[in-house]
């Protein structure tokens, strides 16, 4: 080859070789695994994906064959994921709001009150907290929805189903009369016709079956601008009890509101069926209580603070109406324990009080148990021999003066008219008593009585002759 035209020589060939294998190195592996290894060496992201970045995926048409691949945005594959789920719960009617998540709304807990609800109704508000029987109406039907009757109970009946007692009144489904039938059924319809207006949360229901078939209740809303047309709120739900509480949470409506605002939800239907025909049991509703956390005009205490009774800053208590009068009688209007009130000084005398009416003391003038101030005013001199001076036991400001004979203290404060008066002073200091004090003036001048000067070195010195 050496030489000759048209061949390649060796150092030639050597470097047609070295190019060729250049090039080969550049080839793309179209194996699968050359792929993957392909792939492996991309160096990977830590940024947070956005809907601006693309991902590679297979666009196959529904086949398996020539397919092809492409790079799309993130957002296009989020549209499309939402997509499928929006048509999921959609088609199952999911509905999660938090309001669900507490609630669990158009739901029972039956024949008892769950941890949840006894702390919502303990810290929440009564709205329906003494409904006035004008804003109350009891139905009952005994052919199963067709036909309502008005149920025939008088006011103080109707106060019962909304004042919050130990339940003991009843109504039964059917009529006062009823027989047990599976068609029979009691309607109960609550309006806030005094004006009241909060917002409901869940129903607090006191049923019995009376040993029969466990009941089945719905409840239906009003609005103020169409109080004739009701709307399902919840599906019938099941209640029991023998008797028993059961609770139902509600979509959070209002039960009330000011003028104008039509759309406000006004009255609350509970109607209540048999589950299942028991023959001869007659179940019954003993109470409804509507509850809520929101009040916007309290007509009562118990539907603003819970209590039946207000309190202002110094914790003092304020009921919201009068107390039975047997009630008052026998633990308000009289005490418990009858007390004695005693007066002493200068004059004395006792009484035993009770509450229960008013009592006189008859006081009478006592010269034996005088005020130690009113038989020592201002400026008298009192001599006693410990060395103490007499306001610690007495009172009154005292200054230690000057004295041949014991411990002589001079009173220096202004007394309180309070302290003593012509009567007391005269009772303290009887005919023959010597009275000392810093002043020149005779004491008969002041409280009265006959007073002589007698020789004195130090304080003046009086003596009462009669």
């Amino acid at each position: 080859m050496g030489g000759s035209r048209g061949l390649m020589g060796p150092e030639a060939f050597a470097q047609l070789r070295a190019m060729v294998d250049k090039l080969l190195d550049k080839k793309v592996d179209d194996t699968a695994e050359g792929v993957s290894a392909a792939l492996n060496r991309l160096t990977t992201g830590s940024d947070t994906p956005s809907d601006a970045d693309y991902y590679i995926c297979q666009y196959a048409r529904g086949g398996t064959s020539k397919t092809t691949y492409h790079r799309r945005p993130v957002s296009a594959l989020w549209s499309y994921i939402k997509g499928k789920a929006d048509a999921v719960y959609a088609a199952k009617s999911h509905v999660h709001s938090a309001f669900d998540v507490q609630f669990s709304p158009r739901r029972a807990s039956t024949g008892s009150v769950m941890p949840v609800h006894a702390a919502f109704m303990g810290a929440g508000r009564c709205l329906s907290a003494f409904l006035p029987p004008s804003g109350i109406k009891l139905e009952y039907s005994n052919d199963g929805g067709d036909t309502w009757l008005d149920y025939g109970t008088g006011d103080a009946h109707k106060r019962k189903l909304a004042s919050m007692p130990n339940p003991r009144n009843s109504y039964r489904l059917g009529g006062p009369n009823a027989s047990g039938a599976l068609g029979d059924m009691l309607r109960v319809t609550y309006e806030p016709s005094d004006g009241r207006y909060g917002l409901v949360q869940s129903a607090l229901v006191w049923v019995s079956t009376n040993g029969g078939s466990d009941l089945l209740c719905g409840v239906e809303t009003s609005t103020m601008g169409a109080k004739g047309t009701w709307v399902e709120r919840v599906a019938p739900v099941e209640m029991g009890g023998w008797s028993g509480p059961n609770v139902v949470d509600l979509p959070r409506l209002t039960f009330g509101g000011f003028e104008g605002q039509t759309g406000n939800t006004y009255g609350w239907r509970f109607t209540f069926a048999k589950k299942a025909d028991v023959p001869g049991k007659t179940p019954e509703v003993l109470t409804i209580d509507l509850y809520g956390t929101s009040v916007w005009n309290a007509v009562n205490e118990m539907m603003r603070t819970g209590h039946l009774y207000t309190w202002d800053n110094e914790g003092k208590g304020h009921f919201i109406g009068s107390a039975d009068s047997a009630t008052e009688a026998a633990s308000a209007a009289k005490l418990k324990t009858a007390r004695r009130i005693t007066f002493e000084g200068a004059a004395s005398g006792s009484a035993l009080f009770d509450g229960s009416g008013d009592v006189t003391v008859t006081l009478s003038s006592s010269a034996q148990a005088p005020s130690f101030l009113a038989a020592h005013p201002p400026g008298s001199i009192y001599r006693e021999t410990t060395g103490r001076s007499p306001a610690a036991e007495w009172g009154g400001a005292w200054r230690l003066v000057d004295s041949l004979d014991g411990f002589a203290w001079l009173r220096t404060d202004s007394g309180r008219s309070d302290n003593f008066t012509a009567a007391q002073f005269l009772a303290a200091h009887p005919v023959g008593c010597i009275f000392e004090w810093n002043k020149a003036i005779n004491p008969g001048a002041v409280y009265g009585g006959t007073w002589r000067k007698t020789p004195s070195i130090g304080a003046h010195t009086f003596e009462r002759t009669e």
